[in-house]
Order: structure tokens, then sequence, then C-alpha cells
């Protein structure tokens, strides 16, 4: 397991060399562990925000950069139902700590959001309805698609220990 706290921590080995023969290229693609965090932060910070803001139509090309099914049509789902009650979400989930653990071509991230930003406003009035904890706790599920990109498949809030 790694646990990652703060900024992404960037582990590098040197090539070595043995019998005159020239050291390996450094593979230039980043470990999955790396590869994953990445895209649960980008899910928290950039995609839910950017599709947020978006028009209905465009909304599920941009949230399948970072999920995949069941977890696409459940955010899809869930943004419809904020349209048709009258609201809109405000303000973004802040990553605050997050550790990864990885079985082949699935992952579970287990992590820590700042949601204090961020709820669900009425459209009309501008009032926010509710407003999220500031320390919310979070499962996501990452599964690896065929175009080696990976995608959260669940998200589950406060089924872990408190954070």
């Amino acid at each position: 397991m790694i646990l990652v706290v703060g900024a992404l921590a960037v582990l590098v080995v040197p090539a070595c060399s043995s019998g005159g023969k020239p050291a390996a290229e450094p593979s230039t693609s980043p470990p999955a562990e790396a590869q994953i965090l990445g895209q649960y932060r980008k899910l928290w910070t950039e995609t839910l925000p950017a599709a947020t803001a978006a028009e209905a139509n465009a909304r599920k090309k941009i949230l399948a950069a970072t999920l995949t099914e069941p977890a696409l049509s459940r955010a899809l789902a869930g943004l419809a139902t904020l349209e048709r009650n009258g609201q809109t979400q405000y303000g973004n989930d802040v990553p605050l700590r997050q550790s990864v653990r990885r079985t082949g071509k699935s992952a579970v991230v287990t992590g820590c959001l700042d949601s204090s930003g961020a709820g669900a406003v009425d459209r009309r009035t501008g009032r926010k309805v509710n407003k999220g904890p500031a320390t919310n706790p979070v499962t996501v599920t990452f599964v690896q698609g065929t175009d080696g990109v990976w995608r959260a498949s669940k998200t589950e809030f406060g089924n872990t220990e408190s954070c």
C-alpha cells in the first residue's frame, strides 16, 4: 500500500549498468499507483466541477475521462436529479489524504476529502441547500480500461473510518 499525503511523491531509481552494457532507458510512463492517484485527484478537482458547469448533453463525455460504469451513470443521474429539483452543485471537494491498494487491473483508493466548500445550491435563489463536511471519508474503486486508463467504477462515502 502506498500512502500519499499532500503532493504526489515520485521515487527515482537510477539506472545501473554492468559489464560495459548501456543502462536500460527509464520508463517514461508513471507507475500504475501514480496514474490511479492522478485520476483520483482529477476526478474531484477537474472532472466533476467541469461536468457540473457543462450543459447536460456534454456531461457524459467530460465524466468519461475519469469515470466508467456504473459510477458514470450514477453521476449523470445525480446531476439530473439536482436539476429536476431546481438545484446545482457549488464548490469543489479537495483531496486531503489518500492511499491506493492495487490488484491487477483494479484498485481501491481510500481517501479523505474536504467537502466543506461544496454542496447543493438553489438555482433560482442562489441559497445554499447544504454543505459538505470538512472531513469526508471516501472509498473509490478504479478499473483499468482496455485503453490503459484507470477510471473510477464505484464511489462510496462514509463507509471507512473517520479521516
